[in-house]
């Protein structure tokens, strides 16, 4: 939608519909102010979680990583929170009428392991993340052979 600062010609705001046209030049301030205040109005807060670090790379065979991990979270609304890994599906934290809060531990993951936050009692999640964990391992012999430089005679 374009918004027009300067009142155009009847003309221009025939042509382009989605335009707001400013008869008294002015008062625009006033209808900028408006406009952003309807729009700021219906802009709420979403549920999130974030997760630092979201990337373990081991060599590890298994895909197996123990790593100190940090929480971070926020609700749009008052409430029970909890903090529940996947695999395991018991609460890791929980939080009593708050709409944010933090955690840090060291856990092991495995593969791609993911956590939400869910209301206190509720299955369905609000917010996700994830820890992808990466291996250097490989059963390639080739890789594994001792290198062989081109100046060496043995």
């Amino acid at each position: 939608m374009r918004l027009f600062v300067f009142a155009p010609s009847a003309y221009e705001c025939a042509r382009n519909c989605a335009c707001v046209c400013v008869r008294n030049p002015a008062r625009p301030r006033a209808l900028i102010l408006a406009l952003l205040s309807v729009v700021l109005a219906q802009v709420s807060l979403a549920n999130e979680l974030t997760l630092t670090p979201t990337l373990c790379i081991t060599d590890s065979p298994d895909k197996t990583c123990e790593l100190p991990l940090e929480f971070a979270w926020h609700a749009d609304n008052l409430g029970n929170y909890c903090l529940v890994q996947k695999a395991q599906q018991t609460p890791l934290q929980c939080w009593q009428q708050d709409d944010q809060g933090q955690w840090q531990s060291t856990l092991t993951v495995n593969d791609q392991e993911l956590f939400w936050l869910t209301e206190d009692g509720q299955a369905r999640p609000l917010a996700e993340a994830a820890v992808e964990v990466l291996s250097t391992y490989t059963e390639d012999r080739r890789r594994n052979r001792r290198r062989k430089h081109v100046w060496s005679l043995m």
